[in-house]
């Protein structure tokens, strides 16, 4: 979505197989965060001036590093905590650099915004009709494993999302044979 709206993309992933997806997906710039210094090599790659939005379905104990590597009046924003705790951000971070924090949350979205909420999803689906964007799917699973399917997610080894399949939706849409591997 930030190449479709004209940025430079920094994609940050613990592995190298998660990067070359990421390039794969369209990333300007990879960051191994388990062994590069967030802050600083953003800082490199964006001539010193950091990050100006920061998109963190991560958290943890990366998520402090990635306010780090905000440039002035830079947003973090938070979609989810894939990963261990939930952070504590110093304040101050965002204070000394005017920076915002911004929580995004489908579901309240909904609620509290449903038109706008609206308008978002049919840009998604516009991109997607256009070819522009395409869900990366790493798993089908069938809904009687779907204990499987939460393992896997918890121990971090899909890339991309897990689908959930039944009889019934295989028999009105068709197979979902080939889309990711299956279980």
């Amino acid at each position: 979505i930030g190449k479709i709206l004209g940025a430079t993309v920094i994609a940050a992933a613990p592995t190298e197989e998660k990067l070359e997806t990421c390039k794969k997906l369209g990333a300007d710039h990879v960051i191994n965060y388990r062994t590069e210094n967030l802050k600083l090599r953003v800082r490199e790659l964006t001539d010193g001036e950091g990050a100006n939005v920061v998109f963190d379905p991560v958290g943890d104990k990366y998520c402090e590093p990635a306010v780090r590597s905000l440039g002035w009046r830079g947003r973090l924003i938070v979609i989810g905590f894939a990963a261990g705790d939930i952070p504590s951000i110093p304040t101050n971070l965002l204070l000394l650099k005017e920076g915002s924090l911004i929580g995004s949350a489908l579901r309240e979205s909904n609620i509290y915004d449903p038109m706008g909420s609206l308008a978002e999803r049919n840009d998604l689906v516009e991109w997607h009709n256009k070819g522009l964007i395409k869900p990366l799917v790493s798993k089908v699973v069938r809904l009687e494993n779907a204990s499987q399917a939460f393992e896997i997610i918890q121990n971090r080894q899909v890339q991309g999302k897990v689908v959930l399949v039944t009889d019934a939706y295989e028999k009105q849409y068709g197979s979902v044979v080939g889309i990711g591997s299956r279980l």
